[in-house]
Order: C-alpha cells, then sequence, then structure tokens
C-alpha cells in the first residue's frame, strides 16, 4: 500500500483527532527506519499502537520554536532499541497496574489511547480530594493565623538572639505535570496542576517522579502510559536547553546508552548549533575600548563627538604603539558600534526567563 494511502487510512482506525496532524510524519518516520513494507508482518492493533506512540511523541516533542528531533525518534523505533524498551516496560508494569489500582481502582488503563481525558479527570479528581483539606483550612483559619503570627515572632527572637537568618520549612503544594489542553486539545505541550500535599493525587505525582528517575522515561510520559496505555519511548539521549539572562544559556545532555561516533558527532553539532555566534567574534581589542569607555562614565546623552574625542586622546596616552593608535575619533566610534550591535543581537536571540 502506498504511503499517503496508508496516512489515510490510520487517522480513520486510529480516530483521534488530537493526533491527526502528527500521523503523516508518525508514517513517514517509521517508514524511513523500517522501510516500505514494514506492516505487512503486524497486527492491525500492533500496528496502530505504534503509529500512536510515534505521533504521541512527536506531538509532545514539538516546542515553539524548536525543531522535530527525528534523529532520536527514529533511533527509539531501531528494533533493538524496541526491544530494550518493551524489556523495560515490562519490568515497570507490575508496578504501573499497583499504581492504578490504588489510583483509581483497574489495573488497566482508565483511557484506552485518549490523551485528551486526563486533564479533566486530574483536575475533578484533584479538586475533590482537596476539599476536605480546604474545609479543615476554613474551620481553622483564626488558630492558623495565631499559629503563624507566633511562629514569625519567634523566628524574629531566634534571629536576633543567633545574629544569623532563619527559615521556616513549610510543606509547599506540589503540581503534577499534565498535557496542555486549549479549547478542549491536547496540544503536545506540558502544563501543571496544583494538588495538595499527602492526597492521593500527591502520592501518584510522587510515584511518577521517582519512576522517571529510575528509568529514562519523562514523568508525563509515565503519566499518560497509566492513563492510556501509550507505551513511553525510551530515548537514546535527552537534551536540555536553558536559557538565562542576557548572554548566558547552558545546554545539558543525558546518554543513556553506548553511542557510535556517527552518533556522537551529532550531538557535538547540536551544541555547537545551540551556542554558535553569528557574525565576527569580538576580540580583546574590543574588550579594553569597552572598559575605556566605561572608565570614562559612559557615552553621553549630549556631547557626543566631544566624548570620543577625548577617549581617541586618552587611548593613544595608554597604548603608544603606532599599530594601536586612532588618528581621528571615528575609528573608536565605530569599534564601539561593533561591540554594541554584537551584544544588541546576543540579547535578542535569547530568551529572557519568565
Amino acid at each position: 500500500m502506498e504511503k499517503k494511502d496508508l496516512i489515510d487510512l490510520f487517522k480513520i482506525q486510529i480516530g483521534l483527532k488530537s493526533l491527526e496532524p502528527y500521523i503523516s510524519d508518525a508514517v513517514d518516520i517509521i517508514h524511513t527506519s523500517r522501510g516500505g513494507g514494514w506492516d505487512a508482518g503486524m497486527s492491525k492493533g500492533d500496528r496502530n499502537d505504534l503509529i500512536i506512540q510515534v505521533a504521541t511523541a512527536i506531538k509532545s516533542m514539538i516546542k515553539k520554536g524548536d525543531k522535530l528531533d527525528r534523529e532520536n525518534i527514529l533511533d527509539a523505533i531501531r528494533p533493538d532499541n524496541t526491544i530494550k524498551t518493551s524489556e523495560l516496560i515490562k519490568k515497570i508494569t507490575p508496578r504501573i497496574k499497583e499504581i492504578r489500582m490504588g489510583l483509581y481502582g483497574n489495573e488497566d488503563p482508565l483511557f484506552p489511547n485518549n490523551i485528551d481525558k486526563i486533564v479533566d479527570w486530574i483536575k475533578e479528581e484533584a479538586k475533590k480530594q482537596a476539599f476536605p483539606l480546604e474545609q479543615d483550612v476554613e474551620r481553622n483559619k483564626e488558630k492558623i493565623i495565631n499559629l503563624e503570627n507566633e511562629i514569625k515572632f519567634k523566628i524574629k527572637e531566634l534571629s536576633r538572639l543567633s545574629y544569623r537568618e532563619n527559615r521556616l520549612l513549610t510543606e509547599e503544594n506540589p503540581t503534577i505535570p499534565v498535557p496542555l489542553k486549549i479549547k478542549g486539545k491536547f496540544t503536545g505541550y506540558q502544563n501543571y496542576v496544583w494538588i495538595w500535599p499527602r492526597t492521593k493525587i500527591a502520592r501518584f505525582e510522587g510515584e511518577m517522579r521517582n519512576l522517571s528517575k529510575q528509568t529514562n522515561f519523562s514523568q508525563l510520559a509515565l503519566i499518560i502510559y497509566v492513563f492510556t496505555g501509550i507505551k513511553p519511548f525510551s530515548f537514546s539521549y535527552k537534551i536540555s536547553k536553558e536559557f538565562m539572562i542576557g548572554v548566558w544559556s547552558s545546554i545539558g545532555i543525558k546518554i543513556y546508552r553506548d553511542v557510535n561516533d556517527k552518533e556522537f558527532i551529532r550531538l557535538f553539532h547540536e551544541v555547537k548549533k545551540f551556542f554558535k555566534r553569528p557574525g565576527k567574534q569580538l576580540k580583546e581589542k574590543h574588550q579594553r575600548i569597552n572598559n575605556l569607555v566605561d572608565k570614562l562614565g559612559g557615552i553621553p546623552p549630549t556631547g557626543k563627538m566631544k566624548f570620543w574625542e577625548k577617549f581617541r586622546q586618552e587611548w593613544n596616552k595608554l597604548y603608544p604603539d603606532p599599530k594601536e593608535q586612532y588618528n581621528s575619533s571615528r575609528g573608536p566610534r565605530k569599534a564601539f558600534l561593533t561591540i554594541n550591535k554584537r551584544l544588541q543581537h546576543l540579547f535578542s536571540t535569547r530568551r529572557m526567563p519568565e
């Protein structure tokens, strides 16, 4: 069957509107990985499960401004990696069944292959479980306020006596990751629902967090698996990119198995691409120019020509080498504009943290 016909067939058989935009990419990736006749020896159920699995992974991986990491998905569905993932899922399945029983009283997925219903269930259940706790807080509101004031006074007194600050450790409301829904549809992004400590939902969140640490499955992927039975992918690597204030950023890579030279080079280029600086690099002379501008109090709002002439004279005194000298104020001014333009570009291409 032609790939286009397969895509149309899968859209009908799977019947999940939220995954339809990603089925084409999923089929294309599976074709690339396993060749044109990949579905011939598979049952209808296994074939559809694979498409749902890949489409869900594609949807979850797509972030605003990021490209789809096709290579990582291609690697994840290679036969040897699929077998390893299957074995890992087998190892955690008994615990997943126990978690399901404790959470909603059934070993089977609550919403088979349907991501869209997870968020509403968690929000409703979190609200239901929080209700008696909120009532308890309301009943004891006056007592709580008095205790808080008493604790604040004692901490202040302790700080005065010990000449150091002390911070009271309080139990904060945790959050649980869920698929983000907009206008009732799963978007592929991750969102969070606030939950009360020590509720059943809070214990479930802790279980998923711990299980995520013990495997290379994400917490959200495990939550989706619990509710829908859609199996998570075991990726060979995970890349986390953090945009910090100004020009500084960081990238972290976790590798879960040995990688060959080709794969390592691909990761190297991913890092290089992330930190790539467009245009010419600033040099040591630019640093000296910038330092002298700061030393002279910065560029004034008026009288800029006088400032640059003063800069030129001061510079020529500090650096008498003829190769370093400036014959007019235009030279240092142009060099400083280069610095300013470069820094503006860096700040404009780095997102400020929210």
